[in-house]
Formats: structure tokens, sequence, C-alpha cells
């Protein structure tokens, strides 16, 4: 912005001088001077968007040097003219503070004035036209000119180091807090991931207490029911009656601990999968400050494996819309349809005319494919960004109350 605004000026002084040259043509001149002096401002004009916008530094000195000796071609030609002219000495001053450096952009700036004195105090003569000796005033003029340029352009200069100094420092602040937000969001859905696994693990603990507790008092009852058969075959009903006692007793506390268990391996709230996305998108929103909504049409949960691959992905799309998106909102729509399940995640942020799957789209790709499953990307430039999932799952007792 600030180089356009450059150019733009010094396109505005360079067409102001053209003008006044026009409209007040210099006397003592050969008529061939006017197309030469049109050709030398032409040029000078041509070099300033290269100036300014060129990335080359070896450019950007070329077209200061030839731009500075335009001019002193300019002011050789009609030095009783300089009180005029000189604003292309300045323009050309005030604009080496924004593309040198401060004391580079001094040195340049005098280095110029100098010879622009020098040249109008040596030059006598042009052209067989025997120029007036300079007055006080005369130079007065253009060098307070370029003084207060040389003033304005250090000020200038100094205020946009500072400002992009600043800019540099809040960027790097912004890029700080992003991740630090993003290794809290990180931080919280892992510990809400690892409960779930934990939850899973637990039941699976006990599951495999089941096998071997009631499995055991089960073997145990089988035989003491075959030993209380052979004691009534023999008459020992009262041994056998005492038999029986204690396998009903075994047969009891087997019960006990098959009640414990299914009230154990009962779903508990916390493994709920629509819970779970509550909680993973809640504690991104907290984190965020970004707006996430859930819409849904599933079950209480699609199995181990399938739960733990949606959160993953719910979880992955969340951080890669905060880290490249910029969104205000996100939405999550989930449902089933012709055994599948179907997903969709977008959001309102900038978006991009080119997707680049990086580590983040890569890592959904990748956990989506585990599964055979399908998926679809979409953005463009603010438009935001979507992700379409399928999933292949067949549930007939689901499929059909839901059709």
């Amino acid at each position: 912005m600030i180089r356009t605004g450059a150019v733009i000026i010094g396109l505005l002084l360079h067409a102001i001088v053209g003008c006044a040259y026009l409209m007040t043509p210099p006397v003592g001149v050969p008529a061939q001077w006017g197309g030469q002096f049109l050709g030398l401002l032409i040029f000078s004009a041509v070099l300033i968007p290269v100036l300014h916008l060129t990335r080359f530094p070896w450019l950007v000195w070329l077209c200061f040097c030839l731009r500075m000796l335009s001019g002193l071609l300019i002011l050789q030609a009609m030095p009783d003219y300089l009180s005029i002219y000189f604003l292309l000495a300045v323009v050309l001053i005030f604009e080496g503070f924004f593309t040198f450096a401060r004391w580079v952009a001094f040195i340049t700036g005098s280095v110029f004035l100098s010879a622009i004195i020098w040249q109008r105090l040596a030059n006598a003569k042009t052209w067989d036209y025997v120029h007036q000796q300079p007055v006080l005033l005369s130079l007065a003029i253009p060098i307070a000119g370029c003084l207060a340029a040389s003033i304005a352009g250090f000020l200038f200069r100094t205020v946009l180091d500072h400002y992009l100094r600043t800019e540099r420092l809040a960027e790097r602040f912004r890029k700080s807090s992003n991740k630090l937000v993003e290794a809290n969001v990180r931080l919280q859905e892992d510990s809400i991931l690892a409960q779930r696994e934990s939850i899973i693990s637990e039941r699976n603990r006990i599951s495999r207490e089941i096998h071997d507790s009631v499995g055991y008092a089960l073997t145990n009852l089988i035989a003491v029911l075959d030993y209380t058969r052979e004691l009534f075959s023999f008459d020992r009903n009262e041994e056998a009656f005492t038999k029986l006692d204690g396998g009903r007793e075994l047969a009891r506390s087997a019960l006990a601990d098959v009640r414990r268990a299914v009230k154990a391996l009962r779903l508990p709230v916390e493994i709920s999968l629509l819970v779970a996305i509550r909680e993973l998108t809640d504690t991104f929103a907290k984190a965020t400050g970004i707006e996430v909504s859930v819409q849904h049409s599933i079950p209480l949960h699609f199995g181990e494996k399938y739960d733990a691959i949606i959160l993953s992905v719910i979880q992955e799309a969340l951080a890669n819309s905060f880290r490249h998106g910029q969104p205000a909102h996100v939405s999550i729509n989930l449902y089933l349809q012709a055994y599948k399940i179907n997903f969709h995640i977008s959001d309102d942020g900038v978006g991009t005319g080119s997707i680049i799957q990086g580590c983040g789209l890569t890592g959904i790709r990748e956990r989506v494919e585990e599964l055979n499953g399908n998926l679809a990307l979409d953005s463009s430039p603010g438009k935001g960004f979507s992700i379409q999932i399928w999933l292949p799952w067949r549930d007939d007792k689901w499929n059909r109350s839901v059709s």
C-alpha cells in the first residue's frame, strides 16, 4: 500500500513538471529540447514503478541512479529554472528514504543535492546561451525543499521502521498465540479421547474378568451337579442335599458376579459418541472463540473403531479450520444414508482457490481410507472450506428404524 502510494505521488509530480514545461516553455533552449525533455521525463516516470515494485536490489539501485542522472540532465539544460524543476530532486530524495535504509538514503540524497548545487554554480553556458549567476534566493528555495524532503523522509522512514517492527512483533505474537491455543485445544481433545480409551480399556478388563470368574464358577457348578447326581444314585440323599446347597450358593455367587459385571459394562454417558463430540466441540469453541454447531441423526455409537476415527477426523478438521481458515463458525452434520455414515464439516473462513493437502488433510484422508471410506474437499476464496466424508457401515436394525 505504501509503495503504491509512492508510485502515484511520483507520477503525479512528474506530470506537474511536464505541464509546467508545456505551459511556460523555458527561454534560451532550442526547439528540439522540448522532445528531449519530455523523453527524459517519461523515462524517469517509467522507472518509478520499477523502482518501488521490484524485488531485486540491483535493479532498485540501477533505477535510482538512472533517475538521478535524468534529473541532473534536465537541470543541466535549464539551470535558470532550478526553482521549478527541483521538484524532481525533492521526490527522488524523499523516495530514497523508504527505498533504502536511513543512512544510505541520507548519503545518496546529500550527494544528489551537492551535485545539483555544484552543477548550477559551474554551469554558465548551454546551447550558446549564457546563464545569469545564481542569486542566493534562487538557490535557497531548491536547497530548502530538498532539505525538507530529507527531514520528512527521515521521519517517515523512522515511523515506517517502527510500524514494520511492530507488525513483525504482532505477527510473531499472533502465531505464538495460535500455537498456544492450538496446543490447548489438542491437549483437551486428547484428554477426551484418552478418557474414552480408558473406558474402553476398563470394559475389556471387566469382560476378561467375567470370562475368568463366572466361567470358573459355572465350571465348578457343573462339577457339583454331576457329583450330586451320583450321590442320589447311591441313595446318599443327605449328602446330596448338602452338595445342592453348596451349588446353589455357587450359582448365587456367579449371578452376583454377572450382575456386577453387566452393571459395569452398561454404556456410561461418557462413552456416547454424541456426548464425546459435544465435549470436543465445546472445548474447541471455548479455546478459540469459534462457534461450532452440530446436527445429527445417528445412533449412540457405531463401535469402538468407528467412533475413534470419527472423533479423530472431527478433531483434525477443527484444528485445520483454526490454523488456516480463520472462521467465525464451523458446522458439523452427521447422518446415516444408504448404509453409509455421512458427515459434512464446513466453515465460513477465508477459503482458498488451491487446496494443498498438508499434514492435517492427509491425516484425515488416511483415517477415512482405513475404513474404506471416501473424502471430498471443496473451497473457494472468501467462501470457506468444506469436507464431505462417507464411511460404509451396515446395521440392519438401525437402518430399518430410520428408513
